[in-house]
């Protein structure tokens, strides 16, 4: 009998999605921001890579950005008008300490 795949993936804590975001976007938003490909997100998601680029696609439309930087930026803007995450949520940029 063969093990499934037992691979771990980083449990975060939920967080409410950015305003004017659906669940599904900011999720895929926040792995845009931690660097994650389309084609990687669609994979770790369990998606077709189309969905990915059409959830792209209306966050990019809701906020009016060109393009997936200008997206991640103004994501981040607003993660951090939200406060400091959780002790459960890992950072979607690390700062050097001073």
């Amino acid at each position: 009998m063969s093990e499934a795949n037992t691979e771990e993936k980083p449990v975060e804590a939920p967080r409410a999605p950015v305003v004017g975001l659906s669940s599904r976007e900011h999720e895929v938003i926040t792995l845009a921001a931690k660097g994650a490909s389309n084609k990687e997100i669609a994979h770790m998601l369990g998606v077709a890579h189309a969905t990915v680029r059409v959830l792209v696609s209306r966050a990019a439309a809701k906020w009016r950005v060109k393009t997936r930087a200008e997206l991640i930026c103004a994501f981040q803007r607003e993660r951090d008008a939200q406060g400091p995450p959780t002790t459960n949520e890992m950072p979607l940029v690390s700062h050097p300490s001073g």
